[in-house]
Protein backbone atom coordinates (compact mmCIF):
# COMPACT_ATOMS: atom_id res chain seq x y z
CA UNK A 1 0.00 0.00 0.00
CA UNK A 2 1.72 3.11 -0.31
CA UNK A 3 1.08 4.93 2.88
CA UNK A 4 1.86 8.40 1.40
CA UNK A 5 -1.01 8.78 -0.29
CA UNK A 6 -4.71 9.38 0.96
CA UNK A 7 -7.20 6.54 1.33
CA UNK A 8 -10.49 8.21 -0.02
CA UNK A 9 -10.16 10.75 -2.55
CA UNK A 10 -12.68 12.93 -4.53
CA UNK A 11 -12.07 13.84 -8.35
CA UNK A 12 -14.22 16.84 -9.74
CA UNK A 13 -14.61 17.02 -13.48
CA UNK A 14 -15.74 20.07 -14.76
CA UNK A 15 -16.85 18.57 -18.35
CA UNK A 16 -18.78 21.14 -21.37
CA UNK A 17 -22.11 19.34 -20.96
CA UNK A 18 -21.76 18.51 -16.93
CA UNK A 19 -20.04 18.66 -13.82
CA UNK A 20 -19.21 15.35 -12.57
CA UNK A 21 -17.98 13.81 -9.17
CA UNK A 22 -16.42 10.64 -8.38
CA UNK A 23 -15.79 9.25 -4.26
CA UNK A 24 -13.74 6.46 -4.60
CA UNK A 25 -11.52 4.27 -1.85
CA UNK A 26 -8.45 1.96 -1.90
CA UNK A 27 -9.16 -1.35 -2.51
CA UNK A 28 -6.15 -3.44 -2.47
CA UNK A 29 -2.93 -2.85 -4.33
CA UNK A 30 -4.20 -1.15 -7.69
CA UNK A 31 -7.35 -0.87 -7.32
CA UNK A 32 -10.14 1.28 -5.90
CA UNK A 33 -13.85 1.51 -5.40
CA UNK A 34 -16.39 3.93 -6.25
CA UNK A 35 -18.23 5.08 -3.67
CA UNK A 36 -20.47 7.89 -4.65
CA UNK A 37 -20.97 8.80 -8.53
CA UNK A 38 -22.46 12.29 -8.99
CA UNK A 39 -23.73 14.19 -12.88
CA UNK A 40 -24.93 17.81 -12.49
CA UNK A 41 -25.95 18.52 -16.26
CA UNK A 42 -24.52 22.57 -17.09
CA UNK A 43 -23.80 23.28 -20.46
CA UNK A 44 -20.32 25.12 -20.17
CA UNK A 45 -19.64 24.32 -23.63
CA UNK A 46 -22.83 26.52 -25.75
CA UNK A 47 -21.15 29.49 -24.04
CA UNK A 48 -17.80 29.01 -24.63
CA UNK A 49 -18.63 27.46 -28.52
CA UNK A 50 -21.03 30.11 -29.66
CA UNK A 51 -19.73 33.60 -27.56
CA UNK A 52 -16.10 32.53 -26.57
CA UNK A 53 -16.94 33.38 -22.79
CA UNK A 54 -18.90 31.42 -20.19
CA UNK A 55 -21.27 34.01 -18.51
CA UNK A 56 -21.45 34.24 -15.20
CA UNK A 57 -24.92 33.15 -14.17
CA UNK A 58 -23.36 29.90 -15.02
CA UNK A 59 -20.45 30.61 -13.22
CA UNK A 60 -22.64 30.84 -10.47
CA UNK A 61 -24.62 28.23 -10.37
CA UNK A 62 -21.46 26.30 -10.72
CA UNK A 63 -20.17 27.16 -7.69
CA UNK A 64 -23.09 26.64 -5.94
CA UNK A 65 -23.08 23.30 -7.20
CA UNK A 66 -19.67 22.96 -6.30
CA UNK A 67 -20.16 23.90 -2.90
CA UNK A 68 -23.45 20.84 -2.43
CA UNK A 69 -20.38 18.77 -3.88
CA UNK A 70 -18.19 19.09 -1.09
CA UNK A 71 -20.78 18.80 1.54
CA UNK A 72 -21.22 15.43 0.11
CA UNK A 73 -17.37 15.02 0.47
CA UNK A 74 -17.30 16.27 4.23
CA UNK A 75 -20.17 13.78 4.79
CA UNK A 76 -17.55 10.71 3.39
CA UNK A 77 -15.17 13.04 5.66
CA UNK A 78 -12.52 13.97 3.24
CA UNK A 79 -9.48 16.01 2.87
CA UNK A 80 -8.17 15.26 -0.45
CA UNK A 81 -9.95 17.11 -3.39
CA UNK A 82 -9.21 17.25 -6.42
CA UNK A 83 -10.70 19.31 -9.13
CA UNK A 84 -9.67 19.33 -12.95
CA UNK A 85 -11.28 21.29 -15.86
CA UNK A 86 -10.79 21.13 -20.11
CA UNK A 87 -12.46 22.28 -23.09
CA UNK A 88 -15.02 24.35 -22.22
CA UNK A 89 -13.07 26.51 -19.28
CA UNK A 90 -9.70 26.21 -21.00
CA UNK A 91 -11.12 27.83 -24.46
CA UNK A 92 -13.02 30.55 -22.52
CA UNK A 93 -11.72 34.29 -22.86
CA UNK A 94 -12.71 34.73 -19.16
CA UNK A 95 -11.18 31.45 -17.88
CA UNK A 96 -8.69 33.51 -15.51
CA UNK A 97 -11.79 35.31 -13.94
CA UNK A 98 -13.82 32.02 -13.69
CA UNK A 99 -11.19 30.38 -11.74
CA UNK A 100 -10.97 32.98 -9.75
CA UNK A 101 -14.69 33.00 -8.57
CA UNK A 102 -14.33 29.24 -8.03
CA UNK A 103 -11.49 29.83 -5.77
CA UNK A 104 -12.95 32.84 -4.08
CA UNK A 105 -16.77 31.33 -3.51
CA UNK A 106 -15.90 27.54 -3.23
CA UNK A 107 -12.03 27.28 -2.09
CA UNK A 108 -11.20 25.00 -4.66
CA UNK A 109 -8.37 25.44 -7.06
CA UNK A 110 -9.02 23.85 -10.33
CA UNK A 111 -6.32 22.12 -12.58
CA UNK A 112 -7.16 23.27 -16.41
CA UNK A 113 -6.03 20.14 -18.67
CA UNK A 114 -4.60 21.44 -22.36
CA UNK A 115 -5.48 18.91 -24.92
CA UNK A 116 -2.39 16.98 -24.86
CA UNK A 117 -2.86 15.87 -21.06
CA UNK A 118 -6.49 15.12 -21.31
CA UNK A 119 -5.58 13.22 -24.19
CA UNK A 120 -2.39 11.44 -22.48
CA UNK A 121 -5.00 10.28 -19.45
CA UNK A 122 -7.47 8.85 -21.79
CA UNK A 123 -4.78 6.55 -23.79
CA UNK A 124 -2.91 5.93 -20.61
CA UNK A 125 -6.07 4.43 -19.49
CA UNK A 126 -6.90 2.54 -22.60
CA UNK A 127 -3.74 1.37 -22.91
CA UNK A 128 -3.74 0.25 -19.54
CA UNK A 129 -7.15 -1.83 -19.88
CA UNK A 130 -5.80 -3.24 -23.39
CA UNK A 131 -2.91 -4.84 -21.24
CA UNK A 132 -4.39 -5.80 -18.13
CA UNK A 133 -7.11 -7.86 -19.73
CA UNK A 134 -4.59 -9.96 -22.02
CA UNK A 135 -6.08 -8.27 -25.45
CA UNK A 136 -4.41 -9.54 -28.58
CA UNK A 137 -6.40 -6.25 -30.22
CA UNK A 138 -3.61 -4.82 -33.24
CA UNK A 139 -3.54 -2.52 -35.49
CA UNK A 140 -6.30 -0.37 -33.98
CA UNK A 141 -7.80 3.01 -34.89
CA UNK A 142 -7.93 4.66 -31.41
CA UNK A 143 -10.24 7.50 -31.52
CA UNK A 144 -11.46 9.64 -27.99
CA UNK A 145 -14.30 11.95 -28.91
CA UNK A 146 -14.81 14.97 -26.34
CA UNK A 147 -17.45 17.40 -26.26
CA UNK A 148 -14.47 20.07 -27.80
CA UNK A 149 -11.68 18.33 -29.27
CA UNK A 150 -10.86 14.95 -31.33
CA UNK A 151 -8.21 12.62 -30.47
CA UNK A 152 -7.25 9.89 -33.05
CA UNK A 153 -4.18 7.92 -32.80
CA UNK A 154 -2.57 4.38 -34.32
CA UNK A 155 -1.95 1.22 -32.33
CA UNK A 156 0.16 -1.70 -33.35
CA UNK A 157 1.82 -4.01 -30.98
CA UNK A 158 1.15 -2.92 -27.40
CA UNK A 159 2.12 0.88 -27.92
CA UNK A 160 0.74 3.72 -29.71
CA UNK A 161 2.62 4.71 -32.77
CA UNK A 162 1.34 8.36 -33.35
CA UNK A 163 -1.33 10.72 -32.66
CA UNK A 164 -3.37 13.39 -34.58
CA UNK A 165 -5.62 15.98 -32.33
CA UNK A 166 -8.43 17.88 -33.76
CA UNK A 167 -10.32 21.30 -32.84
CA UNK A 168 -13.68 19.65 -33.29
CA UNK A 169 -15.96 17.31 -31.21
CA UNK A 170 -19.67 16.65 -30.59
CA UNK A 171 -20.84 19.38 -28.83
CA UNK A 172 -18.76 22.23 -30.43
CA UNK A 173 -19.70 20.80 -33.96
CA UNK A 174 -23.60 20.64 -32.75
CA UNK A 175 -22.95 24.72 -31.81
CA UNK A 176 -20.69 25.52 -34.89
CA UNK A 177 -23.14 24.19 -37.17
CA UNK A 178 -26.48 24.72 -35.12
CA UNK A 179 -28.04 27.04 -36.95
CA UNK A 180 -28.03 25.43 -40.01
CA UNK A 181 -29.70 22.63 -38.41
CA UNK A 182 -32.89 24.80 -38.00
CA UNK A 183 -32.99 25.09 -41.83
CA UNK A 184 -32.45 22.10 -43.26
CA UNK A 185 -34.33 18.00 -42.49
CA UNK A 186 -31.18 16.72 -44.23
CA UNK A 187 -29.19 18.52 -41.63
CA UNK A 188 -26.46 14.95 -41.15
CA UNK A 189 -25.01 15.70 -44.49
CA UNK A 190 -23.80 18.75 -43.87
CA UNK A 191 -22.42 17.44 -40.81
CA UNK A 192 -20.67 14.74 -42.88
CA UNK A 193 -19.26 17.23 -45.61
CA UNK A 194 -17.93 18.89 -42.70
CA UNK A 195 -16.35 16.43 -41.16
CA UNK A 196 -14.73 15.42 -44.52
CA UNK A 197 -12.00 17.61 -44.39
CA UNK A 198 -11.05 16.35 -41.19
CA UNK A 199 -11.19 12.52 -42.44
CA UNK A 200 -9.60 13.78 -45.69
CA UNK A 201 -6.33 14.82 -43.31
CA UNK A 202 -6.32 12.02 -41.52
CA UNK A 203 -6.19 9.57 -44.11
CA UNK A 204 -2.49 10.97 -44.91
CA UNK A 205 -1.89 10.06 -40.95
CA UNK A 206 -2.88 6.49 -41.32
CA UNK A 207 -0.53 3.38 -42.47
CA UNK A 208 -1.55 2.68 -46.30
CA UNK A 209 -2.89 -0.49 -44.73
CA UNK A 210 -6.15 0.43 -42.97
CA UNK A 211 -6.82 -0.79 -39.42
CA UNK A 212 -8.24 -4.09 -38.47
CA UNK A 213 -9.89 -2.50 -35.35
CA UNK A 214 -11.65 0.38 -33.91
CA UNK A 215 -11.53 1.19 -30.09
CA UNK A 216 -13.68 4.48 -29.14
CA UNK A 217 -13.45 6.39 -26.02
CA UNK A 218 -15.82 9.13 -24.68
CA UNK A 219 -19.24 9.57 -22.82
CA UNK A 220 -21.26 9.76 -26.00
CA UNK A 221 -19.58 6.34 -26.91
CA UNK A 222 -21.22 4.94 -23.45
CA UNK A 223 -24.82 6.59 -24.63
CA UNK A 224 -24.14 4.81 -28.22
CA UNK A 225 -23.12 1.45 -26.90
CA UNK A 226 -26.38 1.93 -24.47
CA UNK A 227 -28.97 2.88 -27.38
CA UNK A 228 -27.79 0.04 -29.33
CA UNK A 229 -27.79 -2.74 -26.70
CA UNK A 230 -24.20 -3.47 -27.06
CA UNK A 231 -22.58 -6.97 -25.69
CA UNK A 232 -20.60 -5.70 -23.13
CA UNK A 233 -18.06 -7.81 -20.63
CA UNK A 234 -16.44 -6.58 -17.64
CA UNK A 235 -14.12 -3.72 -19.01
CA UNK A 236 -15.44 -3.19 -22.88
CA UNK A 237 -18.34 -3.00 -24.82
CA UNK A 238 -18.96 -4.26 -28.38
CA UNK A 239 -20.75 -2.77 -30.91
CA UNK A 240 -21.51 -4.21 -33.77
CA UNK A 241 -21.05 -1.97 -37.15
CA UNK A 242 -24.51 -3.25 -38.13
CA UNK A 243 -26.23 -2.13 -34.67
CA UNK A 244 -24.16 1.21 -34.92
CA UNK A 245 -25.74 2.24 -39.04
CA UNK A 246 -28.95 1.63 -37.99
CA UNK A 247 -28.98 3.87 -35.02
CA UNK A 248 -27.54 6.31 -37.18
CA UNK A 249 -30.27 6.23 -39.85
CA UNK A 250 -32.63 6.36 -37.60
CA UNK A 251 -31.91 9.41 -36.12
CA UNK A 252 -29.94 10.92 -38.78
CA UNK A 253 -32.84 13.06 -40.55
CA UNK A 254 -34.65 13.76 -37.26
CA UNK A 255 -34.44 16.91 -35.21
CA UNK A 256 -32.60 16.57 -31.21
CA UNK A 257 -36.19 17.27 -30.32
CA UNK A 258 -37.75 14.12 -31.88
CA UNK A 259 -34.61 12.39 -30.74
CA UNK A 260 -34.91 13.75 -27.55
CA UNK A 261 -38.85 12.01 -27.60
CA UNK A 262 -37.89 8.46 -29.12
CA UNK A 263 -35.06 7.64 -26.88
CA UNK A 264 -36.18 9.54 -23.69
CA UNK A 265 -33.25 11.42 -23.85
CA UNK A 266 -32.23 14.74 -21.79
CA UNK A 267 -32.21 17.57 -24.02
CA UNK A 268 -28.38 18.24 -23.76
CA UNK A 269 -27.59 14.46 -25.11
CA UNK A 270 -30.19 14.24 -27.75
CA UNK A 271 -28.29 17.26 -29.23
CA UNK A 272 -25.17 15.54 -29.47
CA UNK A 273 -25.66 11.68 -30.23
CA UNK A 274 -25.77 12.68 -33.81
CA UNK A 275 -22.90 14.68 -34.43
CA UNK A 276 -20.94 12.00 -32.50
CA UNK A 277 -22.46 9.46 -34.06
CA UNK A 278 -21.63 11.13 -37.79
CA UNK A 279 -17.68 11.54 -36.21
CA UNK A 280 -17.73 7.86 -34.97
CA UNK A 281 -18.81 6.92 -38.35
CA UNK A 282 -15.99 9.00 -40.01
CA UNK A 283 -13.41 7.51 -38.51
CA UNK A 284 -14.81 4.18 -38.21
CA UNK A 285 -15.22 4.06 -42.25
CA UNK A 286 -11.15 4.61 -42.37
CA UNK A 287 -10.90 0.96 -40.90
CA UNK A 288 -11.52 -2.34 -41.90
CA UNK A 289 -13.59 -2.75 -38.40
CA UNK A 290 -16.59 -4.62 -38.05
CA UNK A 291 -17.50 -3.46 -34.34
CA UNK A 292 -16.37 -0.40 -32.52
CA UNK A 293 -14.42 -1.65 -28.96
CA UNK A 294 -15.10 0.74 -26.22
CA UNK A 295 -13.26 0.29 -22.98
CA UNK A 296 -14.95 1.27 -19.73
CA UNK A 297 -12.46 4.24 -19.36
CA UNK A 298 -12.84 8.38 -18.11
CA UNK A 299 -10.47 10.81 -17.33
CA UNK A 300 -12.39 10.69 -13.99
CA UNK A 301 -11.01 7.19 -13.61
CA UNK A 302 -7.34 7.50 -14.50
CA UNK A 303 -7.25 10.57 -12.40
CA UNK A 304 -8.49 8.85 -9.64
CA UNK A 305 -6.09 6.43 -9.75
CA UNK A 306 -3.32 8.97 -9.66
CA UNK A 307 -4.12 10.58 -6.59
CA UNK A 308 -4.78 7.16 -4.85
CA UNK A 309 -1.77 5.30 -5.99
CA UNK A 310 0.59 8.05 -6.94
CA UNK A 311 3.76 5.50 -6.73
CA UNK A 312 2.32 2.91 -9.53
CA UNK A 313 1.19 6.49 -11.34
CA UNK A 314 4.07 7.37 -11.85
CA UNK A 315 5.58 3.90 -13.18
CA UNK A 316 2.39 4.28 -15.75
CA UNK A 317 4.19 7.59 -16.96
CA UNK A 318 7.30 5.99 -17.54
CA UNK A 319 5.90 3.14 -18.97
CA UNK A 320 3.33 5.27 -21.26
CA UNK A 321 6.94 7.11 -22.15
CA UNK A 322 7.49 4.47 -24.95
CA UNK A 323 4.89 6.16 -26.85
CA UNK A 324 5.82 9.52 -26.63
CA UNK A 325 9.31 8.24 -28.15
CA UNK A 326 7.36 6.92 -31.10
CA UNK A 327 5.48 9.41 -31.48
CA UNK A 328 8.81 11.94 -31.93
CA UNK A 329 9.91 8.97 -34.39
CA UNK A 330 6.67 9.19 -36.27
CA UNK A 331 6.82 12.84 -36.68
CA UNK A 332 10.44 12.54 -37.71
CA UNK A 333 9.71 10.41 -40.38
CA UNK A 334 6.87 12.19 -41.51
CA UNK A 335 8.96 15.35 -42.60
CA UNK A 336 12.01 12.74 -44.08
CA UNK A 337 14.13 13.61 -41.07
CA UNK A 338 17.87 11.63 -41.46
CA UNK A 339 17.53 8.96 -39.02
CA UNK A 340 20.52 7.64 -39.02
CA UNK A 341 22.27 11.14 -37.71
CA UNK A 342 19.19 11.54 -34.94
CA UNK A 343 20.10 7.93 -33.67
CA UNK A 344 23.73 8.68 -33.24
CA UNK A 345 23.55 12.25 -31.96
CA UNK A 346 20.79 10.68 -29.41
CA UNK A 347 23.43 8.21 -28.23
CA UNK A 348 25.90 10.79 -27.52
CA UNK A 349 23.30 13.41 -26.16
CA UNK A 350 22.11 11.08 -23.75
CA UNK A 351 25.47 9.46 -22.79
CA UNK A 352 26.43 13.14 -22.12
CA UNK A 353 23.47 14.01 -19.76
CA UNK A 354 23.81 11.08 -18.36
CA UNK A 355 27.33 11.34 -16.90
CA UNK A 356 27.20 15.12 -15.85
CA UNK A 357 23.74 14.86 -13.89
CA UNK A 358 26.09 16.64 -10.58
CA UNK A 359 26.67 19.14 -13.22
CA UNK A 360 23.11 20.38 -14.53
CA UNK A 361 20.98 18.42 -11.74
CA UNK A 362 18.39 17.37 -13.96
CA UNK A 363 15.72 14.77 -13.69
CA UNK A 364 14.11 11.87 -16.02
CA UNK A 365 11.59 14.28 -17.48
CA UNK A 366 14.38 16.59 -18.25
CA UNK A 367 16.27 13.47 -19.78
CA UNK A 368 12.93 12.79 -21.63
CA UNK A 369 12.50 16.31 -23.70
CA UNK A 370 15.98 16.41 -24.51
CA UNK A 371 15.69 12.93 -25.75
CA UNK A 372 12.60 14.28 -27.76
CA UNK A 373 14.01 16.87 -28.69
CA UNK A 374 17.51 15.18 -30.42
CA UNK A 375 14.90 12.82 -32.26
CA UNK A 376 13.52 16.19 -33.93
CA UNK A 377 16.21 18.84 -33.93
CA UNK A 378 16.76 18.60 -37.93
CA UNK A 379 13.22 18.41 -39.07
CA UNK A 380 12.88 22.05 -40.07
CA UNK A 381 15.17 20.61 -43.27
CA UNK A 382 12.09 19.22 -44.74
CA UNK A 383 10.83 22.74 -45.98
CA UNK A 384 14.41 24.69 -46.49
CA UNK A 385 18.01 24.17 -45.09
CA UNK A 386 18.40 27.66 -44.76
CA UNK A 387 17.63 28.82 -41.21
CA UNK A 388 16.47 24.93 -40.38
CA UNK A 389 16.29 25.78 -36.87
CA UNK A 390 13.21 28.30 -37.00
CA UNK A 391 11.63 25.57 -38.92
CA UNK A 392 12.75 23.04 -36.60
CA UNK A 393 11.20 25.35 -33.83
CA UNK A 394 7.78 25.70 -36.39
CA UNK A 395 7.36 22.36 -36.92
CA UNK A 396 7.59 20.55 -33.14
CA UNK A 397 5.72 23.86 -32.03
CA UNK A 398 3.06 22.59 -34.82
CA UNK A 399 2.83 18.59 -33.42
CA UNK A 400 1.26 16.26 -31.69
CA UNK A 401 3.77 15.04 -29.84
CA UNK A 402 1.69 11.77 -27.52
CA UNK A 403 2.36 12.54 -23.81
CA UNK A 404 3.89 16.17 -24.20
CA UNK A 405 1.60 19.10 -22.93
CA UNK A 406 1.84 22.50 -24.18
CA UNK A 407 4.60 23.80 -21.91
CA UNK A 408 6.77 20.79 -22.72
CA UNK A 409 6.19 21.16 -26.56
CA UNK A 410 7.47 24.98 -25.90
CA UNK A 411 10.57 23.89 -24.23
CA UNK A 412 11.59 20.67 -26.58
CA UNK A 413 10.30 23.36 -29.87
CA UNK A 414 12.95 25.80 -28.36
CA UNK A 415 15.37 23.18 -27.92
CA UNK A 416 15.40 22.80 -31.42
CA UNK A 417 15.31 26.35 -32.11
CA UNK A 418 18.15 26.97 -30.21
CA UNK A 419 20.57 23.49 -31.19
CA UNK A 420 22.32 25.05 -33.94
CA UNK A 421 24.84 28.88 -33.06
CA UNK A 422 22.27 30.85 -32.17
CA UNK A 423 22.15 31.89 -28.01
CA UNK A 424 18.62 32.63 -26.53
CA UNK A 425 18.25 36.27 -26.28
CA UNK A 426 16.21 38.19 -24.19
CA UNK A 427 14.10 39.71 -27.87
CA UNK A 428 13.48 36.49 -29.14
CA UNK A 429 9.39 35.88 -28.89
CA UNK A 430 9.72 31.78 -28.07
CA UNK A 431 12.64 32.40 -25.88
CA UNK A 432 10.56 35.32 -23.85
CA UNK A 433 7.41 33.30 -23.98
CA UNK A 434 9.09 30.53 -21.43
CA UNK A 435 8.87 31.10 -17.70
CA UNK A 436 12.53 31.57 -16.25
CA UNK A 437 12.77 28.53 -14.91
CA UNK A 438 11.69 26.54 -18.15
CA UNK A 439 14.38 29.31 -19.70
CA UNK A 440 17.19 27.92 -17.40
CA UNK A 441 16.37 24.36 -18.06
CA UNK A 442 16.33 24.77 -21.80
CA UNK A 443 19.34 26.56 -21.78
CA UNK A 444 20.99 23.40 -20.34
CA UNK A 445 19.20 20.92 -22.28
CA UNK A 446 20.35 23.10 -25.69
CA UNK A 447 23.75 23.00 -24.64
CA UNK A 448 24.21 19.81 -24.09
CA UNK A 449 22.54 19.13 -27.54
CA UNK A 450 24.65 21.00 -29.30
CA UNK A 451 27.72 18.90 -28.14
CA UNK A 452 26.42 15.85 -29.43
CA UNK A 453 25.58 17.81 -32.50
CA UNK A 454 28.64 18.76 -32.71
CA UNK A 455 30.16 14.84 -32.87
CA UNK A 456 27.60 13.62 -35.90
CA UNK A 457 28.26 16.96 -37.91
CA UNK A 458 29.37 15.43 -41.14
CA UNK A 459 26.43 12.84 -40.71
CA UNK A 460 28.96 10.22 -41.32
CA UNK A 461 28.65 7.81 -37.98
CA UNK A 462 32.65 8.02 -37.79
CA UNK A 463 32.52 6.50 -34.27
CA UNK A 464 30.63 4.47 -31.96
CA UNK A 465 32.73 5.14 -28.81
CA UNK A 466 32.22 8.20 -26.62
CA UNK A 467 33.99 8.46 -23.09
CA UNK A 468 32.78 11.34 -20.89
CA UNK A 469 34.35 12.17 -18.50
CA UNK A 470 34.48 15.22 -15.22
CA UNK A 471 37.69 16.22 -14.33
CA UNK A 472 39.17 19.18 -12.50
CA UNK A 473 36.20 21.58 -13.59
CA UNK A 474 36.60 20.28 -17.11
CA UNK A 475 34.62 17.96 -19.17
CA UNK A 476 36.11 15.99 -21.30
CA UNK A 477 35.25 14.11 -24.30
CA UNK A 478 37.01 11.12 -25.73
CA UNK A 479 36.79 9.57 -29.14
CA UNK A 480 38.28 6.73 -30.67
CA UNK A 481 38.55 6.80 -34.35
CA UNK A 482 41.07 6.47 -37.65
CA UNK A 483 37.94 8.82 -39.78
CA UNK A 484 39.33 12.14 -40.14
CA UNK A 485 37.43 14.08 -37.96
CA UNK A 486 38.36 17.97 -38.34
CA UNK A 487 34.81 19.35 -39.34
CA UNK A 488 33.73 18.20 -36.12
CA UNK A 489 36.22 19.22 -33.76
CA UNK A 490 36.02 22.72 -35.63
CA UNK A 491 31.96 22.11 -34.77
CA UNK A 492 33.11 20.95 -31.02
CA UNK A 493 35.09 24.03 -30.75
CA UNK A 494 32.31 26.42 -32.51
CA UNK A 495 29.63 24.81 -30.46
CA UNK A 496 30.62 24.18 -26.99
CA UNK A 497 30.94 28.23 -25.67
CA UNK A 498 27.28 27.68 -24.45
CA UNK A 499 27.74 24.70 -22.01
CA UNK A 500 30.68 26.84 -20.57
CA UNK A 501 28.41 30.03 -20.44
CA UNK A 502 25.50 27.65 -18.21
CA UNK A 503 27.81 25.60 -15.77
CA UNK A 504 31.08 27.35 -15.95
CA UNK A 505 32.98 24.47 -17.19
CA UNK A 506 35.76 24.29 -19.81
CA UNK A 507 35.18 21.32 -22.68
CA UNK A 508 37.43 19.14 -24.27
CA UNK A 509 37.02 17.16 -27.42
CA UNK A 510 40.33 14.14 -27.14
CA UNK A 511 40.44 12.25 -30.05
CA UNK A 512 42.83 8.76 -30.03
CA UNK A 513 43.08 6.36 -32.56
CA UNK A 514 42.84 2.89 -32.82
CA UNK A 515 45.19 0.26 -33.16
Amino acid sequence: MENDSPNKAAVIYLGSSALYMNIAEKKGEENFRVLEEVEYPLNLGHDTFTGNKIKFEKVDEMCKTLVNFQKLINDYQIKYIKVIATTAIREAKNRDYILDQIKVKTGLEVEVFDDSQEKKYIYRGILKELKNNNSDIDRSLISYIGTGRLGVATYTAGNINSSQNIRTGSLKLSEILGEIQEKTNKFYIVVEEYLSSFTYMLKSFLPQEKMDHFIASGKEIELISELCEAKADKNFSYISKDKFLNLYNEIKDKTPNQVKQMYSLSAEKAEILLPSMAIYKAIFNLTSAKRIIAPFVSVLDVVMFDVLYPKQAKKDERKFYKNTVLSARSIGRKYNYNQAHADKVEEFVLKIFDETKEVHGLGKRARDLLQVATILHDVGKFISLKRHYYNSYDLIRSSNILGLNNRELEIVANIARYHSRKVPRQEDRSYYKLKRKDRVLMSKLVSILRLGDALDRGHRNKFNNLAVKLKDNQLILTIITNEPTLLEEWTFKQKSNLFEDVFGIKTKLIKKERW
